[in-house]
């Protein structure tokens, strides 16, 4: 919870509120296409893993590893609390 809320303080700038608006949306599929069509970079890795064949999941493993990335140590960062 304390993440949360300093993740909204951290986001609450003008700039920011279509973001905001973003994450209080209660479709999650929505929120990530928009994510991706807003981001050029994710938007040419989603077409990099559609192109692959491979479900996200195996995606993301394959290409962690391919930049020299620990796919397992990364989840693990995003998960630790601070």
């Amino acid at each position: 919870m304390q993440q949360t809320n300093n993740l909204t303080k951290s986001l609450s700038s003008k700039n920011n509120n279509n973001f905001l608006s973003l994450l209080k949306s209660s479709n999650p599929n929505e929120l990530v296409q928009k994510l991706i069509s807003s981001n050029p970079q994710l938007n040419s890795v989603m077409q990099l893993m559609q192109t692959s064949g491979k479900t996200p999941k195996d995606f993301f493993y394959t290409y962690a590893q391919m930049k020299g990335v620990n796919p397992d140590e990364f989840l693990n960062s995003l998960m630790k609390e601070e």
